[in-house]
């Protein structure tokens, strides 16, 4: 026993066994790292801070290529590691971590176990006396991928063997820090979600993200979690970032997504330059709009972790051009397909890795301080944030934020933040990611935080977001939308702004057909609408709008929706946005005073005005595309004018789409946009999203390459043209038309007058214009000849639709016989089967009257009609129609067309006899017009909304088939059952 005794105090007293004990007991460890000039002190503690083993190392002694994969691992891969050899390779620099960095005896410490432990990097402080060089050394330990390292290339890396690792400082604040925004009791966990860009950057699938975010939040969060989440998108102006904060005074979680430099973050500044935000900056913003930092900073920009600056060639340059600069080849635009995220000339680098001479890594020239940036941050009282440690891909970065709040917010069990990160990373595993896109998410701070929502319903549920009645001004009405960054960047900064920024509040996007003016504001909308007290839509197609119904329908909209409106006019009725004419209040003076009535309405209301398509109410086209046309009714001119006059200082705004410039506003305070077919870039994430345009790109076969070549020539980016002949050539049942009808186009001679296929034409190019509204014309009419006559029939239909068709009205329309008819039909019908009938249906056909038997004998049979389904399908797939979704889950789809389809297809019929008189623009009117009749019959509230639009539609269909006597005794019934006032409809 006395043996055994000494044996335990001399195994007890010995530093190994001391150090082997600690370790097994310990789940966390930190790392010390002390710095001078290239050589690096490491210091292994467990989690009472007693050391565990020491290593010593000398940078300057590993190799410049091992240097640059320590340091910038992605940057690494992409620069100098061809696509094959990339898992072999970090294997390697994970060897590399374990031999030369951390050194053996240090590695088996960490390596050791399988349960979930911690890593704690933690940096010292810049030191004033040491050299840049080795101030930069210890900024750039952290940026080296700990969680790679491995003893043997075969062998499991740290990350693999469940240790995670955290960045933390052992500096004090070096700023006066803030209290981080608390959870209180019964209080909903508020997230900003920033996807800030600047004009010219390079672009990212933001919108993807956005919308990936969105239905995340609205399918597995909202519902069963008190969590609110606001997005601020495009255009992100330092001063709409400072209002949105104060609005909501904090946030507990801010995502950034975008583009990020060394030690900043971008925005968008003035003339659309960058404007690079620092870390004070925004600790500044949450200073005086909050009072409180937010609990969870996320940074999804690239190089937002970044604590170093790799060579000069990666500093940040507010004047670049972006991914905007024109295009030289098609193998540059191949390689935006394959990754819009990254550099493309990247690619043609990898072939010749083996000539390429590495760069000099101590090069470093003037480095920033590395008090900035994400520890600046971190040192100024945010608790936990997560960057970046270098570059990342839009999709590993989407994917990466999803599984990040599902495992954050989402699941049962609350995680910490640190915990929410590991499991995304986890879930990430084997998704196409490579370790070193999972090793890129860096947490600064202890991350130990809970986050915890109450377990309730979301007010963001209850809240009911007003219906776009027009449907085509609705986001999910344009599913390939892509791009348009630039608009969107100037549309944010200019048109919506904040109080501090110069703004517009008038804007006109103008376009030739097609060019995807109508998708732009309806994506404006999705973005932006959030603000307004209440959005009003108007389209000015297929006819014009009316300009007295048009403010009657704004009086009737505000009165109902407005209380301030409403109040106010209960005290100054002369306030009134409308007022009937009177003999002492008509003529010039009542338009000028309702006039000033709108304008002053939009001063003291937050309110956006949507005016689409206003092409119609301008006077006859003619001249050049870029001649300004004035109003066919002046009242409208007198209108605009007062709008671009008096708005600016106003929260409102107004948005106008049109394919020409508007007279009325050249000389006025108006903010044009003109809208061009997509930037090359832009084309290129229209290829990316389509899976059959992709897998023809990028497949082995040239064929497939070659048709879309064709296509990015002829279509020279249009979005209809790209939409029209991607239908024709990625459906193999149409593959010889998609042929012939790009021969059809590559015969005009506008064609080989054009520039090169990928220059980017900033400004108008009317020779391009030129060609693409003949190419346009040339491809519609391509395809009217192909579907045949009785899909043209039920196109013609489709187009005298002054809204989008539902399907139950569509199939009654096309059976081609009018309601009366179809009774005398049944009652036929039930005749010649009245043997086989009930006793009261046989007495109802016996006591029918001499002169209906007469009818019923002479009655023709119904015209004969093709199978409804297959001619619509025909239609769907050219993309000759489209198909909505209905106002709600359970109501089918509704059909319409294109506008410029409407204006081909009324002018084929104008040349054409095919359809005949049962075709004629009346009778579907008529037809049109007494269905919904029929139906507003059936219904049980006459005096609900639905009847209220139903109606308005039954008026507009009786005015326009000229039914005089059936419109004066429908209004008459409306009086009687005193339906809420009615105003225009689309096609009023």
């Amino acid at each position: 026993m006395v043996f055994y005794g000494f044996l335990f105090n001399f195994l007890k007293h010995s530093s190994n066994f001391t150090n082997l004990l600690r370790h097994t007991m310990s789940l966390d460890f930190t790392l010390i790292i002390h710095c001078n000039l290239t050589q690096v002190e490491l210091d292994l503690r467990d989690e009472g801070q007693h050391s565990l083993v020491k290593h010593s190392l000398d940078l300057g002694q590993i190799a410049a290529r091992d240097q640059l994969g320590l340091f910038n691992l992605r940057g690494y891969l992409d620069d100098y590691v061809l696509p094959e050899q990339e898992a072999p390779e970090i294997a390697r620099i994970g060897v590399c971590i374990a031999h030369n960095i951390l050194g053996l005896s240090l590695f088996r410490f960490l390596v050791q176990g399988e349960i979930a432990r911690h890593l704690y990097i933690q940096l010292p402080q810049a030191n004033p006396s040491a050299t840049a060089e080795a101030n930069w050394f210890a900024r750039a330990m952290a940026r080296v991928p700990w969680e790679i390292a491995r003893e043997q290339a075969h062998g499991p890396s740290l990350y693999e063997r469940n240790l995670s690792v955290r960045i933390i400082q052992s500096a004090p604040p070096a700023l006066p820090a803030l209290p981080s925004l608390p959870v209180l009791a019964d209080e909903e966990i508020r997230i900003l979600f920033v996807f800030a860009q600047a004009q010219g950057a390079q672009a990212l699938l933001m919108r993807q993200e956005r919308q990936a975010l969105q239905q995340l939040f609205a399918r597995e969060i909202y519902p069963k979690r008190r969590v609110r989440a606001w997005y601020l998108s495009d255009g992100v102006t330092r001063g709409r970032l400072a209002e949105t904060i104060a609005r909501h005074q904090g946030f507990h979680i801010v995502h950034w997504s975008g583009h990020g430099a060394l030690h900043t973050l971008e925005l968008a500044g003035w003339e659309g330059k960058p404007d690079f935000i620092s870390a004070a900056d925004l600790l500044d913003m949450f200073k005086r709009g909050a009072g409180f930092l937010p609990q969870l900073l996320y940074l999804s920009a690239c190089q937002s972790g970044q604590q170093v600056q790799q060579n000069q060639a990666r500093k940040p340059n507010p004047a670049r051009a972006g991914q905007f600069a024109a295009l030289r080849d098609w193998q540059q635009f191949t390689g935006l397909v394959e990754n819009p995220g990254q550099n493309t000339a990247q690619n043609a680098r990898r072939s010749a890795l083996r000539d390429i001479e590495l760069p000099d890594v101590n090069d470093l020239g003037q480095a920033p301080a590395y008090t900035r940036g994400a520890l600046a941050l971190l040192r100024s009282g945010i608790p936990a944030l997560v960057a970046m440690r270098y570059a990342v891909a839009d999709d590993f970065a989407r994917e990466l934020a999803l599984a990040f709040y599902r495992a954050l917010l989402a699941d049962v069990a609350p995680r910490s933040i640190f915990d929410a990160l590991q499991a995304a990373q986890k879930s990430l595993q084997g998704q196409r990611c490579s370790a070193a896109d999972l090793a890129a998410p860096l947490l600064f701070g202890l991350g130990q935080r809970l986050l915890v929502a109450g377990e309730a319903p979301s007010s963001a549920l209850r809240q009911s977001l007003p219906w776009h009645h027009i449907a085509e001004l609705h986001a999910d009405a344009h599913p390939r939308f892509v791009g348009r960054i630039h608009e969107l960047a100037r549309l944010g900064r200019c048109f919506i702004g904040s109080q501090s920024d110069e703004v517009q509040p008038l804007t006109v996007i103008v376009g030739v057909a097609g060019v995807g003016k109508t998708a732009l504001a309806a994506e404006a909308l999705a973005l932006w609408q959030d603000p307004f007290e209440l959005v009003l839509h108007y389209q000015a197609k297929p006819n014009r709008l009316d300009f007295e119904a048009t403010l009657q329908d704004l009086h009737g909209k505000l009165w109902r929706d407005s209380p301030v409106y409403r109040q106010h006019l209960e005290q100054h009725p002369h306030d009134a946005i409308f007022r009937p004419a009177s003999e002492r209040f008509a003529a010039l003076e009542r338009q000028k005073r309702l006039i000033r009535n709108l304008v002053r309405c939009l001063h003291c209301q937050c309110l956006m005005l949507v005016l689409d398509n206003f092409e119609t109410n301008l006077k006859a086209q003619g001249g050049a595309e870029d001649q300004a046309l004035a109003c066919i009714d002046p009242a409208w001119d007198a209108l605009l004018q007062a709008l671009a006059q008096g708005l600016p200082g106003s929260p409102s705004r107004v948005l106008i789409t049109c394919r020409r410039p508007i007279a009325a506003l050249q000389a006025a305070s108006c903010y044009p946009v003109w809208l061009q077919p997509l930037a090359a870039p832009e084309a290129a994430l229209y290829v990316r999203q389509n899976f059959s345009l992709r897998q023809m790109l990028l497949g082995s076969g040239s064929e497939g390459r070659d048709a879309i070549l064709r296509i990015m020539q002829a279509s020279r980016f249009h979005p209809l043209l790209l939409d029209r002949l991607t239908r024709l050539v990625t459906d193999p049942g149409l593959r010889q038309q998609f042929w012939l009808c790009l021969q059809a186009l590559e015969a005009d001679d506008d064609f080989a007058k054009l520039p090169p296929l990928l220059d980017a034409t900033p400004e108008p190019h009317w020779q391009a214009i030129h060609y693409l509204q003949q190419a346009l014309l040339t491809s519609l009419n391509h395809l009217l000849v192909l579907v045949g006559p009785d899909a043209r029939c039920l196109l013609w239909m489709i187009a005298l639709a002054n809204e989008s068709v539902e399907l139950w009205l569509l199939k009654l329309i096309w059976r081609g016989i009018s309601l009366d008819q179809e009774r005398l039909l049944k009652y036929k019908q039930m005749r010649d089967e009245l043997p086989h009938l009930p006793p009261e249906k046989q007495r109802l056909i016996q006591n029918l009257s001499a002169k209906m038997h007469t009818a019923l004998d002479h009655l023709p049979p119904p015209p004969v009609r093709p199978n409804f389904q297959p001619v619509l399908n025909d239609l769907l797939r050219l993309g000759l129609i489209k198909s909505e979704p209905g106002r709600n889950q359970d109501e089918a789809p509704r059909y319409a067309c294109h506008d410029l389809v409407r204006e081909r297809m009324v002018s084929w019929m104008a040349s054409q006899t095919e359809a005949g008189p049962d075709f004629s623009r009346q009778q579907i009117k008529q037809a049109y017009a007494e269905r919904l009749l029929q139906y507003f019959d059936e219904l049980d509230d006459k005096t609900g909304s639905d009847a209220c639009l139903i109606s308005q539609r039954v008026l507009v269909y009786c005015q326009e088939a000229g039914e005089s006597a059936k419109l004066a005794d429908f209004m008459a019934r409306l009086e009687k059952i005193q339906t809420p006032a009615l105003g225009p409809t689309a096609g009023s």
